[in-house]
């Protein structure tokens, strides 16, 4: 009776232990304790079975997981996909001065400083090649006058792309692409992790398209996470 009502309490035991973060390392060792006060092979195999079966939930649990952090991850990648698409008629410029007076900024009085920007680019447009203007960010204090980066989506791709193909011809200006914040952080990563490693002719940069990309040895390859930026750099890291 003793022996069984020992059997009682460690059944008990693995109850109360259900809260645990179950490993196959845990029932391990917990069998070899259990072992010791346990007489009897039906005993040992009851046992035994009951941990089989838990390390086969414990299995299934864990590919679960996967398949739902994998989904995540692919929902994740398509969401900021979408995202930077919806952006791909846009430009953030900087250099641009705010007004000397106080007076908060017009919708037309942004536009119009970005037509003149555009006019003295050599694109010659009008203010329907402008869809939508207007500033963002923290305001900055260069050369004594207060800057702030204006956003610009215009009506076309087309000259969109035209201005920032003529940026180097603006020295006075800083014009970018409108990346989205996860593939502004990946490519101070990449390029970072370059820098650090001191790779020679190698640079990661963002397309006319806000696809990133990474030079290596003369030939360009895309990628769109840093396992792949660093499966692309390969040895060259090391």
């Amino acid at each position: 009776n003793s022996r069984r009502s020992g059997q009682g309490s460690i059944a008990t035991d693995l109850i109360e232990d259900d809260a645990m973060v179950l490993t196959a390392s845990y029932f391990d060792k917990r069998l070899e304790e259990l072992l010791q006060t346990l007489a009897t092979k039906e005993d040992i195999c009851s046992l035994r079975n009951i941990i089989e079966k838990q390390k086969e939930v414990i299995n299934q649990l864990e590919s679960k997981v996967s398949t739902l952090e994998a989904k995540v991850d692919e929902l994740t990648q398509k969401s900021e996909e979408s995202e930077q698409y919806s952006r791909r008629q846009c430009l953030r410029i900087g250099g641009i001065p705010l007004p000397a007076s106080n007076k908060p900024e017009t919708d037309n009085e942004v536009r119009n400083a970005v037509i003149k920007l555009l006019n003295d680019s050599g694109i010659k447009t009008t203010e329907n090649v402008i869809d939508r203007a207007h500033r963002i960010g923290r305001v900055r204090l260069v050369a004594g006058k207060k800057q702030q980066q204006v956003i610009i989506k215009f009506s076309t791709f087309y000259h969109r792309t035209l201005l920032y193909r003529a940026r180097k011809n603006l020295p006075e200006y800083r014009i970018y692409l409108d990346l989205t914040k996860h593939r502004k952080d990946l490519l101070e990563k990449a390029n970072n992790y370059l820098n650090e490693r001191q790779i020679g002719n190698c640079f990661a940069f963002a397309d006319i398209n806000c696809r990133l990309c990474v030079k290596l040895e003369g030939s360009f390859r895309y990628f769109g996470s840093y396992s792949e930026f660093q499966a692309i750099i390969g040895d060259a890291g090391k």
